[in-house]
């Protein structure tokens, strides 16, 4: 219960004593809602608990957007500082040539500076080095044919700059190999090195244009919004870039306990006592998977700005079981436990972005309660099929529709 309306130690005996009231004299039923897949971006309970949220320590594949986030958030107080008006860029009026020039300008002048790239690179001296002390300390003679494997980049979990590595076993078995009119070991080692290195080499390329694009494109994603925001006959119409009116809005909360610049949360990435507190807020993605979570490892919905965010809250992080995110769970147990106790249903919110096994959790507890609890799901999956996945698993009682959503499908 909110302690602005009720602070005392009896506030939800007080609430439930209303409940009761109405539905002993008036025959009226009441339902609440419930919100699993995120938590208000101040909550004091996400200050002290902030490995319920996906921050960048336990979720260090967020770095990369973490930077991109605040490198943008820095072009808005930079512009909103007049800082660019010698390059043509004002705070106001915005129009379409303004956000044309200040989308070249971060590309071309601002990006360059921070290399996002890196976080997906291997550092081929290294690398090399490794490859070469293997084959070595091999005592088996070469292959006669190289192996038809697949080297690829290995994704480095915890996102250091240039941690990317290759299977060194499978490298070995492609490049150190006999060669026509090479006999001497020491040359043999010597061009199999050779050809780890340009491959590496080339692997890194290709991973850099596909990141580049990836940050190209969430620039005109911003781009976009910004558009929207300050264009759109159908949109805010904002007047003028400011704070309070950016391009675009943060993907991750501010550190709660200190005012830091952005150069000085950039610099903090590696410090877990305070990237700890950089969290990413949760948001909408129009025709999204409803079965994936956008915010664990492997998505990049993040870097690649196609978020809609909802920027005053935290998406929980949940994992797969309780022994992922004990506080978490239990937590959810006991606010699952004491709504069923006071209310005869429930509206679950962002039913379609809350991980389906969090979900079956919390209406297990409500009807371990009240085996009659009423619930009721805000469900925009799209796809009917995918909505009757929802339904059968939860045991949806009623859909909450929109008219967007009946466009969808």
């Amino acid at each position: 219960v909110d302690p602005r309306y009720d602070g005392s130690k009896e506030a939800w005996a007080n609430v439930k004593k209303v409940v009761d009231e109405m539905k002993r004299d008036w025959g009226v039923l009441s339902i609440t809602d419930v919100v699993l897949n995120h938590t208000s971006f101040d909550s004091d309970w996400i200050f002290e608990h902030p490995e319920a949220g996906f921050n960048l320590v336990n979720s260090p594949h967020l770095k990369p957007a973490f930077v991109l986030d605040r490198l943008l958030w820095k072009l808005t107080l930079d512009i909103a500082d007049s800082k660019y008006k010698q390059k043509g860029i004002l705070n106001t009026p915005v129009t379409s040539e303004s956000l044309e020039k200040i989308r070249r300008l971060f590309l071309e002048e601002v990006l360059p500076n921070y290399q996002i790239v890196d976080y997906f690179l291997a550092d081929v001296d290294k690398l090399k080095r490794q490859f070469e002390t293997k084959v070595r300390d091999m005592i088996d003679a070469p292959a006669r044919q190289p192996s038809d494997v697949g080297i690829h980049l290995i994704q480095d979990e915890t996102y250091s700059l240039f941690g990317c590595t290759v299977d060194l076993d499978a490298a070995v078995s492609k490049f150190y190999v006999q060669r026509e009119k090479l006999t001497d070991y020491g040359l043999l080692i010597d061009a199999a090195v050779k050809e780890f290195e340009v491959h590496v080499k080339e692997l890194n390329k290709q991973k850099r244009e596909r990141i580049q694009q990836f940050l190209k494109d969430a620039v005109g994603n911003c781009i976009a919004s910004a558009g929207y925001h300050f264009l759109d006959p159908n949109g805010p119409k904002y007047s003028k870039i400011s704070e309070a009116t950016p391009i675009v809005w943060r993907y991750f909360t501010e550190h709660p306990f200190e005012k830091l610049t952005c150069e000085q949360e950039i610099a903090a990435i590696e410090d877990a006592s305070v990237a700890r507190h950089f969290k990413a807020s949760n948001g909408w993605i129009m025709g999204d998977d409803p079965l994936r979570n956008f915010a664990e490892p492997g998505s990049l919905v993040y870097l690649k700005r196609e978020l809609i965010v909802w920027g005053d809250s935290v998406k929980l992080r949940f994992g797969k079981c309780r022994e992922d995110n004990p506080y978490l769970w239990d937590r959810i147990a006991k606010y699952c436990e004491t709504t069923a106790q006071v209310f005869d249903g429930i509206r679950l919110d962002n039913c379609h972005s809350t991980p389906l096994h969090v979900a079956e959790f919390a209406v297990d507890i409500c009807r371990g309660v009240k085996p009659n609890f009423y619930v009721m799901a805000e469900l925009f999956t799209g796809r009917e099929d995918i909505d009757m996945i929802f339904v059968n698993r939860l045991g949806i009682t009623s859909l909450i529709r929109g008219l967007l959503c009946y466009a969808m499908l």
